[in-house]
């Protein structure tokens, strides 16, 4: 498989530590070629690991656009694979000129990449914006972002959740703390201290004002805790003015950039996450990896990682209070810090390994190559008609079975549902839908299916209006006429 990853250049955090991963392993089995539009410490990190690198300076757009032509051309890929703004942009505009299946990975909120940076937003975030709606796949990388992206109008069905992943055996081994943040950042550190760790851009949406004012709460009932802050950004002065203003500033210890990140989190107890916005940030995988406990803002895919109680534990964004009560508990509860560190480990390294992460790439990456090349054909899709979208339990259970039913057969076919309240059905189901009574709409994709389903309950209700049957009545009629070919009627026994 020939793999084509374009980027930024300019990525850090998780982004940067997703693609360079991703690249390493897939380029161990496949053919790879990372494209960076920008010179700087992220194509020379990537050459140095004997990664193929070509680098764009987006000076002139025109100029790029086509010596990436002439790249696509030469290297011949199978799928292009976009990270970030600036690669969204470039592959829509391949995208336009050459027939290849084009897919972005959402590393983020799009519309909250640039929260508090107005110029930002509305320039390079708008430009994203645009540019995601003429790309062909998408994978969120928790199924929170996916869920937005289908409210947002995305296509569900062009959707592929693929969860980060790390190498969770390599952790740092005979690591002293207190030398470490002694030379590091000329901090002494008591045995007793429990310290607290969060790695993140100094920026609005990570909120970490908030985790901020939970400390200061905290420390009420749990002395023993030290906040160590590893990042910059714009909102840095504004942080430390806080600590400050609210008496902590003994207590926090503002690192800076920090690299190696593994040897900061090796000298942490807890790790804390108070984003407002995330998909499935990589800073906590890299906390758990060195065996911290987490404590994470309800966001993208912790849930899915953290059983609240019961290996770590979740919060609402903004929620000073509730943070706080779980910083005491943890720093006071040393026997239950190290169990949840322990579970939470134990589950990280099963469900979110690197191994786990490259084979369902591999995966996505054959089955959207299968996609793009399906023999196009005026007549494709599947079409399913019933009581859907009404809150009936019954009905609901049966469209779930006929879904996964057309899926099994062909995963690829595209499956529409006529349903009272479409959103939900999109969201629920992972398909098309349509408003039931959006008659133009019917007939459109009556024109376009293969097969149209007609079921749910009977057909032939003991009770029911002359107006449902006279609109039943009216679909298969339609269906066949301008079908002519497969109507399929699905009958529940009483």
């Amino acid at each position: 498989m020939r793999i084509m990853q374009l980027m930024g250049g300019g990525d850090v955090g998780g982004a940067k530590t997703h693609i360079m991963s991703l690249v390493k392993a897939l380029g161990e089995r496949h053919e790879v070629v990372l494209v960076s539009f920008r010179e700087g410490p992220f194509a020379e990190e990537a050459k140095e690991e004997g990664i193929h690198v070509e680098v764009f300076p987006k000076i002139n757009l025109v100029r790029v656009r086509r010596q990436l032509l002439e790249l696509v051309d030469s290297f011949r890929p199978d799928v292009i694979h976009c990270h970030g703004s600036r690669a969204n942009l470039m592959g829509a505009l391949i995208r336009a000129k050459r027939k290849l299946p084009v897919i972005t990975t959402v590393h983020s909120d799009y519309k909250l990449d640039y929260l508090g940076a107005p110029l930002k937003q509305h320039t390079l975030g708008n430009m994203n914006a645009i540019a995601l709606r003429f790309l062909d796949y998408y994978q969120p990388v928790a199924d929170r972002m996916a869920q937005t992206l289908i409210r947002r109008g995305f296509d569900p069905e062009k959707l592929f959740v693929m969860y980060n992943g790390m190498d969770f055996s390599d952790k740092v081994m005979d690591f002293d703390r207190a030398a470490y943040c002694r030379e590091k950042w000329g901090v002494e550190v008591a045995e007793s201290d429990i310290l607290c760790g969060i790695a993140a851009r100094l920026t609005a949406v990570k909120d970490i004002g908030t985790l901020l004012r939970a400390l200061q709460i905290a420390l009420r009932e749990a002395p023993q805790l030290r906040l160590f802050i590893a990042g910059e950004g714009e909102d840095g002065d504004m942080l430390k003015k806080l600590a400050r203003s609210l008496g902590i500033e003994s207590r926090v210890v503002f690192c800076g950039w920090v690299n190696p990140i593994d040897r900061f989190y090796a000298a942490m107890d807890l790790t804390v996450l108070s984003s407002l916005s995330e998909t499935f940030p990589y800073s906590v995988l890299e906390g758990i990896r060195e065996g911290c406990a987490a404590i994470c803002s309800d966001v993208g895919g912790m849930s899915e990682l953290i059983d609240t109680g019961e290996n770590g534990y979740i919060y609402q964004p903004r929620d000073v209070e509730q943070l706080a009560k779980y910083l005491v508990r943890l720093a006071n509860d040393d026997e239950m810090r190290h169990e949840f560190a322990s579970r939470l480990l134990e589950k990280a390294s099963s469900e979110f390994s690197m191994e786990h992460m490259c084979r369902r790439q591999e995966e996505n990456y054959a089955r959207i190559i299968e996609r793009f090349r399906r023999p196009v054909s005026a007549k494709d899709g599947i079409v399913i008609c019933g009581a859907y979208g009404k809150g009936n339990a019954g009905d609901d259970a049966i469209l779930k079975a006929i879904v996964q039913e057309m899926r099994a057969l062909d995963r690829d076919r595209p499956i529409w549902v006529m349903s009272r309240r479409p959103k939900e059905t999109r969201l629920d189901y992972r398909t098309g839908a349509i408003y039931t009574f959006n008659f133009p709409g019917v007939l459109r994709r009556f024109k376009q299916a293969a097969l149209y389903i007609n079921g749910g309950g009977n057909l032939m209700q003991d009770v029911t209006s002359t107006r449902s049957l006279q609109y039943y009545l009216y679909t298969l009629s339609a269906a066949k006429r301008l079908r002519g070919d497969d109507v399929r009627l699905w009958h529940r026994p009483n």
